[in-house]
């Protein structure tokens, strides 16, 4: 019996052969397929292991800290901290520090916003009477915004002689007047940084930040400014500060030279002054009459020439300490001698605090009113805190600056840690325009800190509760393993039950979010997207998980079907060989031994690629269960009973399709099944892409998998062709006479194949449509994206679709 099945084996050699190749095919890219599902795993989770701790791992807060926007998208801005109203304790800080799972626990109170020492500029001194007229102005870089009146003097002279040296102006009297302007000098506009309270201490271990100046001995000749400028404000507690380098606001001057038709001697004259002598100094000895008719002389002078220069001054200025500037006559900057750590014009005992950003969310954007018109507007409510030792003659502190500190931005392109109140990054319009913050605290960028003090300077300041956020470190963890997870995990429920907000910011990620700003327009800001590592962890071993199961159930589902085809082909034969005297146990046996004659070659084969294609084990193993199912799925098909179609019963509708449904039936159960795991695999990899690319992490991980995925689905694909072509080869095989007939009766080659491809299509669109009914109720419930799900279905209604088509077409029907 097995010689006569070598030798219908030789009689068949090519049908052998394309079986056997299909096969190994099969094999081959199921264990493909399985396998670098698992690779997409491992490559996921050593990344997200590798690069998903950030700096710290908890972000502790106190109750309704959080903001609106923060529940609803699970993010948090760059500078959450900046316009925080504190909470927590400085000695519930020290005890939360002695729990025996943290390493760093360093706490970050937002102070308000506080002007720097004021400074001045100086106006050139011409060798001719002129006037001038200036502004200050600020930016965001979209629109400019003065943030002064119009100022206006008059330049005389300058007066050099052994009697006196003096710069001879007056006040325009028709502009606004500044009491700080004198001479030439005029004096800066306030401007206001963010000034924030750490330890210095777990603040060094958490971002490796030198702050050790800040505690540094105070110098002799300080300790004497400190006491005089102290006594002029009232013996005002002094709190020290850090400012940070190269961090400045935007200002500038836009300054008005004017050239008038003045003759000095004639105004000597007319008025009987001396031109040794201030004009200023001498007018408060004239009459009222004669200083009004005087102040209408300098109004009604002639302009002989005007220019008008713009001049950024941004640079020049830092955190709390003005420059001394002045411009020569071609109105260049020069540098002035840096003044001590205060002046008397310092009024740093006023500042103020700001609201969080009202954020209103509609169509996945967010936007920002302006809350207060003005120049600049303010997104934020602001307000006036402290007092001013100008109005009452008393401060309730004074700000000393002790030393600079730097803050680089993170490298880290992928984790992000964010820190609360050092983020420069960058805001943008959609045109790539950065926009800036103003001087004034209202704007609506989250500022970042332009110094930093005590935390017994934050109680001073802010109360007994200034803490507005802990970062916990936690001991002893080396990757963000699902141990780690777990411990994290449980620390964060335990401080949780403890009344705190804790949200984990291991496994966080950098993303943008689109922002829409009255008065600006449309702007890119960059916000930490919380547990994305947990996100993108579970989308891909959802979809791992999903990939493996439809592999399996598809290589099952094809061997089961091949044998289908091969038990329907063979019943002819078998119908013979029973006439002949053969018995039915023979008939099946012979034919159960010629198939697994063609899988035992065809593992053989596998198994021999598999080496040579450097496989894993898991190939190996998806080898021997395929051998073993395959037996078993023989043994079932083969002894399975089955009805012979009667030739004689007439069909009403579709007489064809419900003659051949043996054959059918198989064929629209594989279409069905190749349509449902495309669209599954192709609505996968969009959730996939859709999850990931929010956030740095998560686009970094999908680029490092996203190659294996798409061959996985390339496998699928190819799978299900093979399937396809040999489903609609047998079906043309068992219609070989029917086709024959209609040649004999005249049809043309072209009748026949429009024919037969209209009854492929009735029953290729139906089992379509069931494939993707199928696989869209199995994604909903897998909660995939509806965008995903449309797309996968097309693609896969468009791929199966043309390989029918295809496979009809271009095939001989004689």
């Amino acid at each position: 019996m097995i010689s006569m099945s070598w030798k219908r084996i030789r009689n068949q050699k090519s049908k052998s052969v394309v079986t056997v190749i299909a096969m190994v095919a099969i094999i081959l890219l199921t264990a493909f397929g399985i396998q670098t599902s698992q690779e997409t795993k491992r490559i996921v989770s050593e990344n997200l292991e590798n690069y998903s701790r950030g700096s710290y791992d908890l972000l502790v807060r106190p109750e309704g800290a959080r903001t609106n926007i923060e529940i609803t998208l699970q993010t948090v801005e760059e500078n959450y901290i900046g316009d925080g109203a504190g909470g927590i304790s400085i000695s519930e800080w020290e005890s939360l520090k002695e729990h025996p799972e943290i390493e760093i626990a360093a706490p970050v109170a937002s102070l308000g916003y506080f002007t720097s020492n004021t400074a001045s500029i100086s106006l050139p001194a011409f060798d001719y009477p002129a006037r001038f007229e200036y502004r200050f102005w600020t930016s965001d870089g979209i629109n400019e915004y003065p943030v002064s009146p119009s100022h206006g003097m008059y330049y005389f002279q300058l007066i050099d002689n052994q009697y006196q040296y003096a710069i001879d102006t007056y006040p325009d009297f028709s502009k606004e007047y500044n009491i700080f302007d004198t001479g030439l000098d005029i004096s800066f506009p306030q401007s206001y940084y963010l000034l924030t309270a750490i330890d210095t201490e777990s603040e060094t271990l958490l971002t490796g930040i030198d702050f050790s100046e800040l505690h540094r001995e105070l110098t002799d000749q300080e300790k004497d400014n400190i006491n005089m400028f102290s006594q002029f404000r009232g013996n005002a507690p002094v709190v020290p500060i850090l400012q940070r380098e190269n961090f400045q606001i935007p200002l500038s001057l836009e300054v008005t030279v004017e050239r008038v038709d003045l003759s000095l001697n004639e105004l000597y004259k007319k008025y009987g002054l001396s031109n040794n002598e201030s004009i200023v100094y001498q007018l408060q000895f004239l009459e009222e009459k004669k200083r009004k008719e005087f102040d209408n002389d300098l109004l009604a002078l002639k302009s002989l020439d005007l220019e008008t220069y713009h001049i950024d001054l941004s640079k020049y200025q830092s955190p709390f300490d003005g420059q001394q500037l002045s411009l020569d006559q071609h109105f260049n900057i020069d540098l002035l001698a840096q003044g001590e750590g205060g002046t008397l014009y310092n009024d740093s005992g006023k500042y103020y605090t700001a609201s969080k950003i009202d954020y209103a969310l509609k169509d996945k954007k967010m936007y920002v009113d302006i809350v207060k018109e003005g120049s600049p507007p303010n997104y934020k409510v602001v307000k006036e805190a402290g007092s001013s030792y100008l109005n009452e003659g008393k401060a309730p502190f004074m700000i000393w600056q002790m030393g600079t500190f730097t803050a680089e931005e993170d490298s880290n392109s992928l984790t992000s840690s964010p820190l609360g109140i050092y983020s420069t990054n960058d805001v943008k319009t959609l045109d790539g325009t950065v926009v800036t913050p103003t001087v004034t605290p209202g704007s609506f960028i989250a500022a970042p800190t332009a110094g930093v003090t005590s935390l017994e300077a934050a109680s001073l300041i802010k109360g007994d509760q200034p803490i507005d956020a802990i970062r916990i470190k936690l001991k002893n963890i080396a990757a963000y393993d699902d141990e780690a997870q777990k411990r994290i995990e449980g620390l964060a429920t335990e401080l949780s039950k403890k009344g705190y907000v804790v949200d984990i910011v291991a496994g966080s990620s950098f993303t943008s979010n689109n922002i829409i700003v009255e008065g600006i327009g449309e702007v890119t800001s960059p916000w930490t997207t919380l547990g994305v590592a947990q996100l993108l962890s579970g989308a891909w071993n959802l979809d791992t998980t999903l990939s493996i199961s439809l592999f399996i159930l598809f290589g099952v589902f094809w061997f089961l079907c091949h044998l289908g085809f091969e038990r329907n082909r063979l019943d002819k034969e078998n119908d013979i060989l029973f006439y002949l005297g053969w018995q039915k146990r023979s008939i099946r046996v012979k034919n159960m031994t010629e198939q697994l004659i063609l899988i035992f070659i065809s593992i053989i084969l596998s198994t021999c690629v598999a080496l040579v294609l450097g496989y894993g084990t898991l190939a190996y193993i998806v080898i021997g269960s395929f051998l073993l199912v395959s037996v078993i799925l023989l043994t079932v098909v083969f002894y399975m009973n089955t009805s012979q179609s009667n030739r004689s019963k007439s069909y009403r509708f579709f007489a064809s399709i419900q003659y051949y449904k043996s054959l059918l039936v198989p064929t629209m159960l594989v279409l069905l099944l190749a349509a449902c795991i495309t669209q599954l695999q192709l609505s996968s990899i969009y959730a996939l892409w859709d999850t990931s690319t929010v956030t740095t992490l998560g686009t970094f991980i999908l680029n490092e998998g996203l190659y294996i995925r798409l061959l996985i689905v390339i496998s699928t694909v190819l799978l299900s062709i093979s399937v396809l072509i040999k489903a609609i080869q047998g079906i043309t095989l068992a219609r070989q006479d029917e086709f024959e007939m209609y040649h004999v009766i005249g049809w043309t080659e072209k009748m026949i194949k429009i024919h037969f491809l209209k009854e492929v299509l009735i029953w290729s669109t139906l089992s379509l449509a069931f494939g993707i009914l199928l696989s869209t109720i199995v994604s909903i419930l897998v909660d995939m994206s509806l965008v995903g799900v449309m797309i996968g279905a097309i693609s896969s209604s468009i791929i199966y679709l043309t390989i029918v088509f295809v496979a009809v077409n271009f095939r001989k029907y004689r």
